[in-house]
């Protein structure tokens, strides 16, 4: 299955890390975080979070794999 920028920029938002910063551009980070206020109110501390674990599972998942590639 094939990542796209959003997947990584969700897990590196969702753990708080750049882990994966070399796959996204700043202008990408900030749109996906433009999308995220518009559609999570961003007081409802769960709904942002599933909201990131949502894009940032294909990542997680492929993590999982010792030998797993990006």
């Amino acid at each position: 299955m094939k990542s796209w920028p959003t997947n990584f920029i969700a897990y590196d938002m969702l753990f708080k890390t750049d882990k994966f910063s070399n796959h996204y551009t700043d202008k990408e980070k900030q749109v996906f975080e433009r999308r995220l206020e518009l559609r999570i109110d961003a007081e409802h501390k769960e709904a942002v979070e599933s909201f990131l674990i949502m894009y940032a599972n294909p990542v997680i998942n492929k993590l999982k794999y010792k030998d797993a590639t990006f």
